[in-house]
């Protein structure tokens, strides 16, 4: 009865992911400038590509491919986001904690997924930081951005790794109530928003040697 209402639970937060990662993407495009088409293909991406590529590195069926609802929903979110925004204003960093809520809620959805799968606990660490992170990059790239994972000040990678390694910790120990679920989505969620409030970050590689920084005209 416990297991299947967990499960029960992970299927809507999985869908409630798809929806939020998707408004995001169409969020992203809507600063573009793209039509509803653009911004369809937009939050689709960020919504399914995280969960695409860590089933197709694990050799799995694709999970949209299964279950259409992931698609009906990814598409339904963009469709409401698109329109509301047209006579809403959407507050000011609305973007960013959308995106931070998709990347909390994937993180510990691709652990699960892995770890159900039997990998090792290093494996549920990758694919649970790749099922996070993965759909952000895409989205930027496809928005014409810097992605945002590899060159922002802020951190974005490390909050999914520090909650996936939460996720598959306390997993060992409670293997089937949510807690280590809502601990790792807990742990992603405010390292990621205490990074963009605080501004924290890691080291940035410099080579003094190089002359790598140096303003124009300078020896």
């Amino acid at each position: 009865m416990l297991g299947s209402l967990v499960d029960t639970v992970s299927y809507v937060a999985q869908l409630i992911g798809v929806a939020v990662f998707a408004a995001s993407g169409c969020l992203s495009g809507g600063q573009k400038r793209m039509d509803l088409f653009g911004v369809t293909v937009v939050g689709s991406v960020t919504a399914l590509g995280g969960g695409t590529l860590r089933d197709l590195v694990l050799d799995q069926p694709v999970f949209w491919v299964i279950d259409n609802a992931y698609l009906l929903v990814a598409g339904v979110s963009v469709a409401a986001t698109f329109f509301l925004v047209r006579y809403l204003r959407a507050p000011k960093g609305t973007l960013l904690v959308l995106d931070a809520l998709g990347l909390a809620l994937f993180t510990v959805l691709g652990a699960q997924k892995a770890l159900d799968l039997g990998t090792t606990l290093l494996i549920a660490v990758m694919m649970s930081a790749m099922t996070g992170a993965v759909g952000g990059l895409l989205r930027d790239l496809l928005c014409n951005e810097l992605p945002r994972m590899f060159f922002s000040r802020d951190l974005y990678a490390t909050p999914a790794l520090a909650g996936a390694a939460t996720y598959v910790a306390l997993s060992k120990f409670e293997p089937i109530t949510s807690l280590p679920m809502v601990a790792g989505f807990s742990v992603t969620l405010a390292l990621r928003l205490a990074s963009l409030k605080l501004n924290l970050g890691l080291p940035v590689f410099r080579d003094r040697h190089s002359g790598a920084g140096e303003k124009d005209g300078e020896v």
